[in-house]
């Protein structure tokens, strides 16, 4: 199946919003309702998140296709959050503490890119496509468009599979790091962070 990836300039807003609740929804759920939110209150929270990505400026956020179909996005990261934005954005459609407590999973997900690093907040694709190389294509189209040369993320450490891709898109495990809030907050303890490494330098 031929892989097409877009940018969210080519897809109206409302409905790429839709789409990446989905995806979202699939792929980190459990990370909103482990601790901080109940299900009904995750799926507003992952909704919010969605229009954010939509309709910010501060990040890059490729879009993978198959025939039609979107099944699944990419996201780097190139500067801090401005976190004042994100309070007052979420703050649109939810309470205080909600905002609150959305703000404070983001922080502590979130890593803070250095110099000539551009970082990779989320890699997901739809279940009805796993094995079909999505996010392999949206990686390796990422990497060819990036001008940082040194993009980085973190992986659970239980997640194999996806260890296993990173590495074999040449990028190297270079630390490993444990945190008891972290595992609270996600039910993950232990991560790895993993920068990719250009060949051709």
């Amino acid at each position: 199946m031929k892989k097409t990836i877009k940018s969210v300039a080519a897809y109206d807003p409302d409905y790429l919003s839709q789409q990446l609740s989905q995806l979202v929804s699939q792929g980190f759920s459990t990370k909103f309702t482990h601790q901080l939110f109940s299900k009904k209150t995750a799926t507003l929270a992952i909704k919010v998140i969605s229009d954010y990505l939509v309709m910010s400026q501060q990040h890059t956020l490729a879009i993978c296709e198959i025939e039609g179909q979107i099944c699944g996005c990419l996201l780097i990261s190139e500067d801090p959050n401005n976190l004042a934005h994100l309070y007052h954005f979420f703050r649109r459609s939810l309470t205080v503490m909600q905002s609150l407590k959305l703000l404070f999973l983001m922080v502590m997900l979130s890593y803070r890119p250095q110099k000539n690093e551009g970082y990779i907040d989320l890699v997901v694709t739809d279940q009805k496509f796993y094995r079909l190389g999505v996010a392999q294509s949206l990686i390796e189209h990422s990497m060819a468009m990036t001008s940082k040369q040194h993009p980085t993320l973190h992986v659970a450490e239980s997640n194999r599979q996806a260890i296993k891709l990173y590495e074999k898109l040449n990028f190297k495990r270079i630390k490993h790091e444990s945190s008891r809030l972290l595992y609270w907050l996600t039910g993950k303890k232990g991560w790895y962070l993993m920068r990719w490494e250009n060949e051709k330098n």
